[in-house]
């Protein structure tokens, strides 16, 4: 076969052509990292004799990397050890998940004093790092590896004189699961300093009309099915003082307590009737909106109108709020009847 640094730089290829090298080259890639993970195993299994299952050593990385760009022209080597450091941290990111699972009780001391709920949203951390180039950044490649997002990342602490870093981190999804459990596993095993400091649980935010007795039922029904999965919510049914309804101090109280929990809220249910729907929940969904909180419309017509979709992050039926993940929030886009 043919490569690109084979041909005479005067030869001008058709891209096509390209596109078929790398085509070809693409699989041997994927033998040669198959073959590294074989390798990457066979480590795994020597520490879990040895028990010593310290994985990653920033030094011997360095020393690796130094060495493999020692003779790669200067205009390519940020990108080659780009490529290696993402193999180095695979291999690592392979090895930590196969002690999770071999070694029994593994987790149980990081999550200590820690609920966990069975349908958690938010996982707050304390990592104390070295303060050095791709600290941090790998630390966000490593939780994009898992599948997860960070939403926060603060700095806490910049040390001088240790020449650490130590940052609070705010990660999207669930520590019931077995993969957050092993991201947060290499999170400590890579970290000067490590603590869980939060598990939280998803907070919904339930907007809906409840002035006809079917809409109130749709309500109830909704309350039920999320907090059966375990959900905190609120739902502005049962906190709205119908004595007072009508006074300027019943209205500014209700208007001030729904709009700071939807501040408070990871994301927004909102319960659907298409052209007839309420217009105080058309608000609260709109504000959240504005605040970047997602909002998950489920449908209860057949009709939509396109500003209610286009808005939301998520289209669903009444059926599917008994499933949808909430922890991972999948985009879903509306495909009915719009106006």
């Amino acid at each position: 076969m043919m490569s690109c640094g084979l041909i005479r730089e005067e030869t001008i290829m058709k891209l096509e052509e390209v596109r078929g090298i790398i085509d070809a080259i693409d699989p041997q890639i994927r033998k040669l990292i198959m073959e590294r993970l074989d390798c990457s195993y066979k480590v795994a299994e020597a520490k879990k004799e040895s028990g010593d299952i310290t994985i990653y050593r920033a030094d011997r990385e360095e020393e690796i990397l130094k060495r493999l760009g020692e003779d790669v022209p200067p205009e390519r080597k940020a990108g080659y050890l780009a490529v290696v450091r993402k193999i180095m941290e695979t291999s690592r990111m392979y090895q930590y998940g196969l002690l999770f699972d071999w070694l029994d009780g593994i987790f149980e001391p990081l999550a200590k004093g820690i609920e966990i709920y069975p349908n958690g949203s938010r996982v707050r951390v304390l990592i104390e790092r070295p303060n050095r180039p791709n600290a941090m950044s790998s630390i966000l490649s490593m939780i994009g590896d898992y599948g997860y997002n960070m939403e926060k990342m603060e700095l806490i602490r910049d040390d001088a004189e240790k020449n650490t870093v130590t940052f609070e981190l705010t990660i999207i999804g669930n520590l019931s699961e077995s993969s957050m459990q092993k991201l947060m596993f290499q999170l400590s095993m890579e970290s000067l300093s490590f603590k869980i400091l939060e598990n939280r649980r998803t907070k919904i935010y339930l907007a809906g009309p409840f002035f006809e007795q079917h809409e109130t039922e749709m309500v109830l029904k909704a309350e039920n099915i999320l907090r059966g999965r375990g959900f905190e919510v609120f739902s502005p049914r049962e906190y709205e003082p119908r004595d007072e309804a009508g006074s300027r101090a019943w209205s500014e109280k209700i208007f001030a307590m729904d709009r700071a929990n939807i501040d408070e809220c990871d994301c927004v249910v909102m319960l659907y009737y298409g052209a007839n729907s309420d217009t105080g929940t058309a608000w609260e969904c709109g504000y959240a909106y504005a605040a970047g909180k997602p909002v998950i419309v489920v449908h209860l017509s057949e009709v939509s109108n396109l500003m209610v979709h286009e808005g939301s992050w998520a289209n669903i039926s009444i059926d599917e709020l008994e499933t949808y993940d909430f922890s991972r929030m999948p985009a879903k886009k509306y495909q009915g009847k719009m106006i």
